[in-house]
């Protein structure tokens, strides 16, 4: 009798977040590697050296339509009463993730390329962090870190004016606590999704707006300033502004030799310098290679170590 009714009733867990399997973390490392590289080439690939002086910036032809970010439809907002697992075959059960589950499970997706997938459990990671038991506690903590993960995801799926909009919702979803960090990290990644889309001067504003932050924030954490000397150094590349990027790289490498995104951007800053009439030649590409080595050194050795684990 009472096992029938058990059976009958609506079961309700509150799932927390588990730790990534060693498939997904040994997916996360070659990501890692594989976005390093492709970072590095920014825009601007190495075979498309221009032979001159001043090359003119790659500018998209839909520069004008990016003038102005037009507004997102509205969309139904997810709460926890609408979310149960997919997966599941009881129609009587209902698993409701914690806030921080989510966020998981969509950072989880993302590292498999689910970028779709992934943007919904940001959703729902917003949408529970709101009606969540901690309360604010929780909204604020969970909610910023989802929106800027949505919007990381967006700049994977090639939507760039959203995900800038998304950057701005994570600031104004923080606390006082956490504003200052997180609107340097939404600068950054309103920059990145800039310097993809080609809108340089866009991404110039972003990380002029971090930095003049960082500067009046120096107990901020150094993880902050090496993101927005990685995007500057990028949009640095973008603009064939190869030495600016070698500057802005060789500070941070004094500080993280083994930063392997660093690493990449000075292969093909010293690759692109080169060939331009104030370039060194073989002694930028000797440079260029060394770098690559090195790179490739780390990579193995990430690798060898994770595999021995």
């Amino acid at each position: 009798m009472n096992a029938t009714k058990q059976t009958s009733d609506t079961v309700r867990a509150t799932v927390t977040s588990r730790k990534p399997t060693r498939h997904v973390q040994l997916l996360a490392i070659l990501r890692k590697h594989l976005e390093a590289r492709k970072r590095a080439h920014c825009s601007k690939p190495i075979d498309a050296v221009v032979y001159h002086k001043s090359p003119a910036p790659v500018v998209s032809q839909k520069a004008s339509e990016r003038a102005e970010h037009p507004p997102l439809p509205e969309l139904p907002e997810p709460t926890p009463e609408s979310i149960s697992p997919s997966t599941s075959d009881k129609q009587d059960a209902q698993i409701i993730l914690s806030p921080d589950a989510y966020l998981s499970e969509g950072r989880e997706k993302m590292i498999i390329g689910d970028y779709d997938l992934a943007m919904k459990d940001f959703d729902f990671a917003i949408a529970s962090a709101k009606n969540s038991h901690s309360g604010q506690i929780a909204h604020a903590q969970i909610a910023p870190e989802a929106e800027l993960s949505k919007a990381e995801a967006l700049i994977s799926l090639g939507k760039f004016n959203e995900a800038v909009f998304q950057a701005q919702k994570a600031i104004e979803s923080s606390s006082p606590s956490n504003s200052v960090s997180m609107s340097v990290r939404a600068a950054n990644l309103s920059a990145t999704a800039h310097i993809k889309s080609g809108d340089y001067e866009s991404a110039e504003k972003d990380l002029a707006r971090a930095f003049s932050t960082l500067d009046a924030n120096l107990s901020l954490d150094f993880s902050l300033k090496r993101e927005s000397l990685l995007v500057r150094s990028e949009l640095s590349i973008s603009k064939s502004n190869y030495s600016e990027s070698i500057k802005d790289l060789s500070l941070l490498l004094k500080r993280e030799p083994e930063n392997l995104r660093a690493l990449h951007l000075m292969v093909t800053a010293h690759k692109n310098i080169a060939f331009l009439p104030h370039g060194k030649g073989s002694a930028d590409l000797a440079e260029a290679n060394s770098y690559l080595k090195l790179a490739e050194e780390i990579e193995r050795k990430e690798l060898a170590e994770f595999m021995s684990r």
